[in-house]
């Protein structure tokens, strides 16, 4: 069978410390419980059944809407109606087992519509697969959403400024940029930025001690780089398109310092750079940002886990705690900066860093 293309919005619910002081009745009844809320919030929305998927997850649910497009917001508008009967039903409930909270995650993409191994309809796929990682990040009454899902939104005047974004690492040492949806008015929505986002996601291994490494010199280029050319990021940065062309900027210039510092005294050093991205800082940014956002993404990923990222026995190495976290690596920290000096002073008087 050849899998059918479908127009995917996810709303994936997780309850929250679902098993924590909970007896096996108390986590039945809040699983009934979660099952009529979500049904009810279907049926206010008269979402068909021909037009969702119901995936059981354990301790949640993840809600696939398949090819709907009207309303726009038709998952975010799901998600606060399932926070709204929630928040009323806790307010009800005497028995502390039986309240509880969920955290949702929202993402869409093209995915493929499959049968699964009981014969039920299903949807596989990267919008799915980042649905459940996007809500990981969240906690009780947060909503989180996929890149995607904010791009979407943005320019609507209802969803304008109602978005923290945040970029996370998860599994594989992969960044993600995930969005917060924050609107104070709403009070059963949980508008406080959630506490993962504010702590590095790094194995339990890491609670062994780290041996402080020297900056290879790739990393001390792209680190001086992004010193040197602070005031263009801080004009260029805001959204993730620039913010990505800008992280791919800053590791080109540190190759092809690299690779012109190993020269011989006698060679000639001519940039690649001119060749493909242009001849000024300002034409380079402006090319990488045409460029397709997802070949940006793949760059960044590759470079990130490679240079940024790299693990060495299931150990995060240096140097990523000496960038400003959320900042996708275009800010450095005060440490960062003398670290580069005592390492690698000629860098950084080559660069013309103060």
């Amino acid at each position: 069978m050849i899998p059918t293309n479908v127009a995917g919005k996810y709303i994936f619910l997780d309850i929250v410390n679902y098993t924590y002081r909970r007896t096996i009745e108390a986590q039945t009844d809040i699983i009934d419980v979660l099952n009529k809320v979500v049904m009810e919030s279907l049926q206010f929305f008269k979402i068909d059944e021909k037009n969702r998927i119901l995936i059981p997850t354990g301790d949640g649910i993840c809600i696939a809407l398949l090819d709907i497009n009207h309303p726009f917001d038709i998952h975010i508008k799901l998600a606060l109606k399932i926070l709204e009967l929630l928040n009323q039903y806790n307010r009800y409930q005497k028995n502390g087992m039986r309240k509880f909270q969920v955290r949702i995650g929202i993402n869409e993409n093209i995915d493929n519509l499959i049968i699964d191994i009981n014969g039920n309809k299903n949807v596989a796929g990267l919008g799915i697969n980042d649905a459940q990682r996007i809500m990981s990040q969240a906690d009780g009454g947060n909503i989180f959403v996929g890149r995607a899902v904010y791009d979407r939104l943005l320019q609507r005047e209802k969803y304008m400024k109602k978005f923290q974004g945040f970029t996370v690492i998860i599994k594989h040492n992969v960044p993600l940029e995930v969005y917060q949806f924050i609107n104070p008015s709403t009070k059963y929505l949980n508008s406080s930025i959630s506490t993962s986002v504010n702590i590095p996601k790094y194995p339990r291994s890491n609670q062994k001690k780290v041996k402080e490494l020297k900056f290879s010199k790739l990393i001390a280029y792209f680190i001086g780089h992004v010193i040197k050319n602070k005031e263009f990021i801080l004009k260029h940065a805001g959204d993730a398109g620039s913010n990505h062309a800008l992280f791919v900027l800053m590791s080109y210039l540190a190759k092809d310092s690299v690779t012109k510092s190993e020269k011989g005294k006698l060679e000639k050093h001519v940039s690649q750079l001119s060749f493909f991205l242009g001849s000024n800082l300002e034409e380079m940014f402006n090319n990488l940002k045409d460029v397709f956002f997802n070949l940006l993404l793949d760059y960044n990923y590759m470079f990130f886990e490679e240079e940024i990222y790299p693990y060495t026995g299931g150990i995060p190495s240096e140097p990523l705690k000496y960038f400003e976290k959320n900042s996708l690596c275009l800010e450095v920290t005060e440490e960062a900066i003398e670290k580069l000096k005592k390492e690698w002073p000629k860098i950084v008087s080559e660069l013309g860093i103060k």
